[in-house]
C-alpha cells in the first residue's frame, strides 16, 4: 500500500468519524465512490476504532472474566480438605478464594481456573506454567504454592496457595 493511498483511508476514516452514526452511511458511500477496497479499510478502521473507545470507557480493574457465572459456595469443602470462607478476588484467568485447610488447620487461598476457561486450548497448561513458576520461587513475601489439583467431578484446575500468617493474623480458624 501506498503512502498517498493510506493518507486517503486515514481522511476518509477521520471524516467518517466525525460524523454522526446516522450520516456516515451516505459521506462512506460518496467518498469512496466505486472503491470498495477504500471502504473496507475504512470501515474496519471505524470499526476499531469504536471497539479501541469502549475499552477506554470501560474500568481498567475489570477483566472480562468477572462476569463469569462461577463461584464456590461458602462451606463447600474442595479437595477433600480446604473449606470455601469467601471469594477474594477474580483475575485475568481465575477466581482466589480463602479457604480453611482442615487437615493442617491454616488459611489457604485457593486459586481456580473456572471450568468455561479450562476448555479452551492452552489454558489449564498455562495455569499450570504459572503454578511451576511460582513453586519455584521463595521469599518470605512470596506465597508457597502448596498443592495443584482438580476438584471431582466439576472439571475445575485448582492451586493452592498457602498464605503467610501476615496476610490472614486476623482470621480464626
Amino acid at each position: 500500500m501506498t503512502s498517498d493511498r493510506r493518507e486517503r483511508i486515514e481522511a476518509v476514516a477521520l471524516e467518517a468519524l466525525a460524523r454522526g452514526e446516522g450520516e456516515r452511511a451516505a459521506y462512506l458511500a460518496a467518498a469512496c465512490a466505486g472503491d470498495a477496497e477504500l471502504r473496507r479499510e475504512v470501515e474496519s478502521l471505524v470499526a476499531g476504532q469504536g471497539a479501541a473507545a469502549d475499552l477506554l470507557e470501560s474500568p481498567p480493574w475489570r477483566s472480562p472474566y468477572d462476569q463469569l457465572p462461577y463461584s464456590l459456595a461458602v462451606g463447600r469443602v474442595v479437595g477433600g480438605r480446604y473449606e470455601i470462607a469467601q471469594e477474594l478476588g477474580r483475575g485475568g484467568m481465575a477466581v482466589v478464594y480463602k479457604a480453611k485447610d482442615l487437615q493442617l488447620r491454616r488459611w489457604v487461598a485457593l486459586k481456580f481456573l473456572p471450568p468455561g476457561l479450562a476448555a479452551f486450548d492452552g489454558m489449564r497448561d498455562r495455569f499450570l506454567v504459572e503454578a511451576r513458576a511460582a513453586a519455584a520461587l521463595s521469599h518470605p513475601n512470596i506465597c508457597v504454592i502448596h498443592e495443584v489439583g482438580e476438584d471431582a467431578g466439576r472439571g475445575v484446575v485448582g492451586l493452592a496457595l498457602v498464605i503467610g500468617d501476615h496476610a490472614l493474623a486476623d482470621a480464626e480458624l
